[in-house]
């Protein structure tokens, strides 16, 4: 995963971090959105709406010349369900973190001579540390990224379910679904059939 902590997140979502002078037990910060800030947030990332939206992170020092960022985020979002398209909410909780070093740092070394950028694997962790520039990060656009990890794109409100509504084997005739049985219907769950109606059956044979 590619976090940009030097340029602009999806929607924009801006809290610089000056790491200059991180002491050796690092920093602890809170982010806490507006609600211009969770709007932006709901049209970049095509949800209804961002009810609710903060990261507290914690700052260290990494390896004397980087930074590991982690964050436990929290959000509260709505989204129209999958199945029957009415408004529900989910509650999203994540921790993350991830290691930056220095564009000049030693750690950043580069494989060729195109200065792509790229980095050598961590040998402590699985991801790749990222650079940045500076003494700023953005830590609001790295939130960001694992916000939208986390956001469900099929999200189902219980007792919901798919219901084709196309013709039954002898039962109904082709014309009695929607283009000919071929499209399926939002239907919420029903209870199943009583006991006694087979029973009916039973007596007529």
């Amino acid at each position: 995963m590619s976090h940009h902590a030097g340029s602009a997140a999806l929607s924009g979502l801006y809290f610089p971090v000056n790491v200059r002078f991180l002491p050796p037990g690092g920093v602890q910060l809170v982010l806490a959105t507006n609600a211009r800030e969770r709007a932006a947030l709901a049209a970049a990332h095509d949800v209804a709406a961002v009810l609710a939206f903060s990261v507290v992170f914690q700052l260290r020092p990494w390896k004397k010349q980087g930074v590991r960022v982690e964050g436990q985020l929290s959000a509260c979002i709505e989204q129209p369900c999958s199945i029957t398209a009415e408004p529900l909410q989910n509650t999203l909780h994540k921790h993350f973190e991830a290691c930056f070093v220095r564009q000049n740092s030693r750690l950043a070394k580069l494989p060729d001579k195109n200065n792509s950028g790229e980095l050598f694997l961590d040998p402590e962790g699985e991801d790749m540390p990222e650079i940045f520039s500076g003494d700023e990060i953005n830590v609001g656009a790295l939130a960001e990224e694992f916000f939208e990890l986390e956001i469900d794109r099929y999200p189902r409100r219980q007792g919901a379910f798919l219901q084709n509504a196309g013709p039954q084997e002898g039962n109904e005739t082709a014309g009695s679904g929607p283009a000919g049985g071929s499209k399926a219907q939002c239907k919420k769950e029903e209870h199943s059939a009583s006991p006694f109606a087979v029973l009916t059956h039973l007596k007529k044979d």
